[in-house]
């Protein structure tokens, strides 16, 4: 006599096999890891350190003027649309394997790395150096910070004083790593895995 489990799993395996079936898996699976990234994508666009890179919040980070002046930021350069666009092309699915003996169809995901984050988000004025480390891991110089208004410097809001330390510091926060974490555990909890 078969057993219930094993009738069941010969049916889905018949099933998987067909390529409608296939097409129609890829499609859902497509839909729910695109919802996900949306909504990944949303957080990052209203995360506070966000918007005080788009000087529209103060995110509690830099004791004296904005995230974005202490960083050295060319005034009107938008730092985080290189960080966006790298998760946008490189956030992406596809069909991995199928053993259809036990059907099971398996897809992968592919999520920027550490390093590949760090080389797509510079400091131009520091080479090899990533906004986003600095962000999660801290930068000295907060002392050395004098918040002012002038075209001396790449913002056009402060200047590093080689002399006065007015003390202050730069508190390091989770960013883009909370954010992608987040959106990991979403699709591993679909049974998606990450390459």
């Amino acid at each position: 006599m078969i057993s219930n489990r094993i009738l069941k799993t010969s049916l889905q395996a018949q099933l998987l096999s067909s390529k409608k079936v296939q097409k129609k898996f890829d499609e859902e699976v497509e839909k729910k890891f695109k919802t996900y990234k949306i909504e990944m994508l949303r957080e990052l666009d209203s995360h506070p350190i966000t918007k005080d890179l788009q000087n529209n919040v103060d995110s509690g980070l830099v004791t004296r003027g904005t995230l974005f002046g202490f960083l050295g930021f060319e005034s009107g350069e938008d730092p985080v649309r290189e960080l966006r666009d790298l998760l946008e092309s490189f956030c992406v699915i596809k069909f991995s394997k199928q053993n259809t003996l036990k059907a099971i169809r398996t897809y992968t995901a592919r999520i920027p790395t550490r390093d590949e984050i760090y080389s797509a988000t510079p400091l131009r004025w520091a080479p090899g150096r990533s906004w986003v480390k600095a962000i999660e891991f801290g930068i000295s110089g907060m002392g050395n910070y004098i918040e002012k208004k002038t075209n001396k410097s790449r913002s056009g809001e402060g200047i590093q004083s080689k002399t006065s330390n007015l003390g202050g510091k730069f508190r390091n926060a989770p960013y883009i790593s909370s954010i992608l974490n987040k959106f990991i555990k979403k699709i591993q909890g679909q049974g998606i895995k990450i390459r």
